[in-house]
């Protein structure tokens, strides 16, 4: 586990706005900004790219990988659940999950390890 790409990624998204988060797209532009999941968040970032992490084709590329295995292996994890919907059970995340709740998961996994 890369535990400090993952304190920076908890610190990325306490910075994104809402509005500008939906785990149903890696990013997209628009008129109003920038809308992005947590994995996208991620390849969007300077310091990230500088460490290899890169927004390709519309997702993350990561030392010959693309998608949850480049964000897997950048952020050494075993699974996915921090970046997909069915990770945030509906009866502890009702409605939309923001990204705080993206970053409060980062930061639980931080602490249990």
């Amino acid at each position: 586990m890369h535990r400090e790409r993952l304190k920076r990624l908890a610190e990325i998204l306490d910075a994104v706005p809402p509005a500008q988060f939906d785990l149903g797209f890696w990013y997209t532009k628009t008129d109003c900004g920038t809308i992005a999941c947590a994995g996208g968040w991620a390849a969007l970032d300077p310091g990230f790219q500088a460490d290899g992490l890169k927004p390709d084709a519309g997702m993350p590329t990561y030392a010959g990988e693309r998608g949850f295995a480049a964000l897997i292996r950048f952020f050494g994890l075993s699974s996915v659940t921090l970046f997909m919907p069915y990770g945030y059970p509906l009866h502890r995340y009702p409605g939309r999950i923001r990204p705080a709740d993206v970053a409060a998961r980062v930061r639980e996994l931080l602490e249990a390890a």
